[in-house]
């Protein structure tokens, strides 16, 4: 449970809220209070669901409902520590730069003391930034490994399962780093009669992605201008392709129309050569709402 408590309201009725999760965002409920013989605060966050989900499957082990929420917990999980590893990392370069100041600065009977010492927590904070580090790829492998067993699952019962596809190619491409992995679960995602048209738009954003790197590290070497851009423009051309076909679907979202159009607009232009009229700025690099 990710959330959960009740709160009196001034008609004398209780909000009794349940539990909430980006796809579960169903309506508080409204209760007479002489309905309620005791409010349990309900707490836990991502931990105590991540245990809840996996004694659900202790139960049994082919429930897929479970590996995925288990997977989305984790998720949570990792992106809980990628935001304490990121204020250690901070505080840790804040002591460095106290260190340098005392340093530089007038030397007293205990300046060296503090230097030390400042010194030492940063070092204390990168170890404890490196174990989380680790922790997060725990969590992030985890949930890669749920989807996997949710997917194989409903497969072998002939019931694929394109969210769950699409849950998987989202967390290669934004956690796990590798879009060759991501590609090939969101085009899975999409292909089928009752895919997520949305995906199209993952998907070329990915492609996009793939020529931004490929161009860079040609440039890094030396590669000559026009033949990075002949490198890069079958990943521009299949991108272009997923944006018009997003476009002319029937299964368009007026929020992602917008996106669609300028991600097709800006990949038009470097198909034609009119460098000089990007803005400089790179698009953001997948589309929100899977």
């Amino acid at each position: 449970v990710f959330e959960g408590a009740a709160v009196r309201m001034p008609d004398d009725s209780l909000m009794l809220k349940a539990m909430r999760t980006e796809f579960m965002a169903e309506p508080a409920q409204f209760v007479d209070p002489q309905k309620v013989r005791e409010i349990v605060e309900l707490d836990g966050g991502p931990e105590a669901a991540s245990a809840a989900f996996r004694k659900a499957l202790e139960l049994d082990p082919d429930y897929t409902k479970a590996h995925n929420n288990l997977s989305l917990s984790q998720i949570s999980l990792a992106k809980l520590r990628q935001a304490e590893r990121a204020r250690i990392l901070a505080f840790g370069q804040g002591m460095l730069e106290q260190a340098e100041r005392l340093a530089s600065g007038p030397q007293g009977p205990q300046t060296a003391q503090q230097i030390e010492a400042s010194r030492k927590i940063a070092q204390d904070m990168q170890t404890l930034a490196e174990q989380l580090e680790a922790r997060i790829h725990e969590h992030l492998v985890a949930a890669e490994q749920g989807l996997k067993r949710s997917i194989e699952v409903k497969e072998a019962r002939g019931e694929p399962d394109v969210i769950l596809m699409a849950n998987l190619g989202n967390l290669y491409a934004t956690e796990l780093e590798d879009l060759d992995q991501a590609l090939f679960w969101i085009k899975r995602s999409y292909e089928p009669f009752n895919g997520i048209e949305v995906s199209r738009l993952t998907a070329g954003d990915i492609l996009m992605t793939q020529s931004q790197d490929l161009y860079a590290a040609g440039e890094a070497r030396g590669v000559p201008h026009e033949e990075l851009v002949e490198q890069c423009r079958p990943y521009w051309q299949q991108a272009r392709e997923l944006y018009k076909s997003y476009l002319g679907g029937k299964k368009t979202d007026p929020q992602f129309v917008r996106i669609a159009q300028g991600r097709l607009d800006r990949v038009e232009k470097l198909l034609a050569g009119r460098f000089d009229e990007l803005d400089g700025s790179a698009p953001p690099p997948f589309p929100p709402g899977q």
